[in-house]
């Protein structure tokens, strides 16, 4: 299943649905499943293999016809994410993600609380193009987000020089 439960308390507002109370709770996600459900859809994922667990709780959100969401509180809990390129090295694994972000009035992010549990993270070229492909698109879409609080338990990171990142080490930290 996508997910197993989903709750939805709506209202329309002109060419907007303001959910007043929405979850989406005991989700997986797997890309390889959303690569074989359509070849349109594939051409448009990254070249990656992966998947995660989710659950979702937003409250007071706005969706647009353009399929945005926007104002309101957020929480997100993430786990067991596992991203990689379809080939060659690198990856992202992560035990777990738990983030509640609001947005202001003015468009701004914050989140006012993140926990990410055991982060291994292999950044490699291959990983690098696989997640920010290079386009050719002259269109910009900007949005900022202000981090109140964030903390890490245990992980670690191993850089090989790339494009964006031109630096090569690794690092461990635990709590």
């Amino acid at each position: 299943p996508v997910f197993s439960s989903l709750h939805f308390e709506t209202e329309m507002r002109g060419s907007e649905i303001e959910l007043k109370s929405a979850s989406l709770h005991g989700g997986s996600f797997d890309l390889a499943w959303l690569q074989e459900l359509s070849p349109a859809l594939r051409a448009n994922l990254p070249p990656l293999r992966g998947g995660l667990q989710f659950d979702w709780d937003g409250r007071d959100v706005r969706l647009s016809s353009a399929g945005l969401l926007s104002g309101g509180t957020q929480e997100l809990h993430l786990k067991n994410l596992h991203l990689q390129p379809l080939t060659g090295a690198g990856g992202i694994n992560v035990t777990a993600l738990d983030l509640k972000a609001s947005q202001d009035l003015n468009g701004l992010w914050h989140v006012e609380r993140g926990l990410l549990q055991k982060p291994a993270i292999e950044w490699t070229r291959e990983l690098e193009t696989a997640l920010l492909p290079k386009s050719e698109s002259t269109q910009t879409t900007a949005w900022q987000a202000k981090i109140d609080a964030l903390e890490v338990k245990g992980g670690t990171l191993k850089l090989t020089p790339t494009a964006l990142c031109p630096v090569a080490g690794e690092l461990a930290w635990s709590t």
